[in-house]
């Protein structure tokens, strides 16, 4: 059994050795909750970072969403999220100019801040964050909104999958 952890949450993996180099688990519904291992003694943050996200909206752009950002507080989403989406570090809420937001970053300067009455999404750094939220939201959808105990994984070498009730239903 191990904590399989990932910046939005957490489950505990019962896993096998498969005999060929890989092993293959199911996730449980409990979270693991397991201490984090630091990279420095003297900084909080398991990677050593900074606790800042820059928000530059001099070179932001803005779109448009259906998708209704409660679905990210969610929680089966997020642990969903992770894995489809794994540089996505932080998900809060927060005001500005008076209006509520949901904001999101990814930790390497990709950035984005959703409007839940209007759908506006704006967002800015090195990649369009938010496409990779609405590409997790469909593939939750079309796969049922799975929780974490309908989902697997097999990890080796070579790299690891993701599935879904069985390893002969990979998730793209």
């Amino acid at each position: 059994m191990a904590d399989l952890r990932g910046d939005l949450t957490s489950s505990l993996l019962v896993a096998r050795d498969n005999g060929d180099g890989t092993v293959s688990g199911r996730f449980l519904a409990e979270p693991g909750h397991f201490m984090w291992l630091r990279a420095h003694v003297d900084n909080p943050l398991r990677d050593g970072g900074r606790f800042a996200t820059h928000i530059d909206y001099d070179d932001a752009h803005t779109t448009t969403t259906s998708l209704n950002p409660a679905i990210l507080d969610e929680p089966s989403f997020r642990f969903f999220l992770q894995f489809i989406a794994p540089d996505i570090g932080r998900i809060w809420t927060s005001t500005r100019d008076g209006k509520a937001l949901v904001r999101i970053s990814d930790g390497r300067g990709a950035w984005a801040d959703v409007d839940p009455v209007s759908g506006t999404v704006i967002q800015g750094g090195p990649t369009d964050l938010f496409k990779h939220i609405e590409h997790a939201a469909n593939l939750w959808e079309k796969h049922g909104r799975p929780d974490s105990t309908r989902l697997g994984i097999t990890a080796g070498p070579t790299g690891r999958t993701l599935w879904l009730d069985s390893p002969q239903h990979p998730i793209a």
